[in-house]
């Protein structure tokens, strides 16, 4: 299968090798690299002519849920140049969006989730988070993102006083 993979940053044409061998042993699919020298230019215009079908490239993330699946696979997603149009799909899409309850919104998540590995042969996102950092022992709920955007999460922060190194904390 013909691929393209991104020259920009290094770490990513770097890395192309190990996952076009850990694809082949894995999953039996030959990927066939074309090295994006600009970063994502020729990726960008053979995803909008829906010419290339594999691409393996630098992603930020993002913030929520939503935005890894929404604009990828609804009907009217704006980035969904698959053409992929599943009405179950949209139907969980739009119920995600419109759940406030976190551990039901997670569910959701793992039920698109599991839909998509399932029904869907279209952006298989591989994920590999890398993060260091320090903090003390006492903190707790801090959950780091690999990138901006995770402020919102300070609210849950706490200060665990019984932890032995918060000795002599005030209080």
């Amino acid at each position: 299968m013909q691929a393209y993979y991104s020259g920009i940053p290094d770490s990513v044409k770097n890395v192309w090798p190990s996952f076009q061998k850990m694809m082949m042993d894995n999953l039996g699919l030959e990927l066939k690299g074309r090295i994006d020298p600009t970063g994502y230019t020729e990726m960008a215009q053979a995803a909008l002519q829906k010419t290339g079908l594999f691409s393996f490239a630098y992603d930020n993330g993002y913030l929520d849920l939503d935005d890894w699946l929404y604009p990828y696979f609804h009907s009217t997603g704006i980035k969904n140049s698959f053409s992929l149009s599943d009405p179950t799909l949209d139907e969980m899409l739009d119920a995600q969006r419109g759940e406030f309850d976190v551990e039901r919104r997670r569910q959701l998540g793992y039920d698109i989730q599991n839909y998509l590995l399932d029904n869907v042969a279209a952006r298989l996102d591989w994920l590999a988070q890398v993060w260091r950092g320090c903090t003390w022992s006492y903190l707790r709920n801090y959950l780091p993102e690999p990138w901006y955007g995770f402020s919102f999460r300070i609210a849950n922060y706490w200060l665990d006083s019984s932890h032995p190194t918060y000795a002599g904390r005030p209080a």
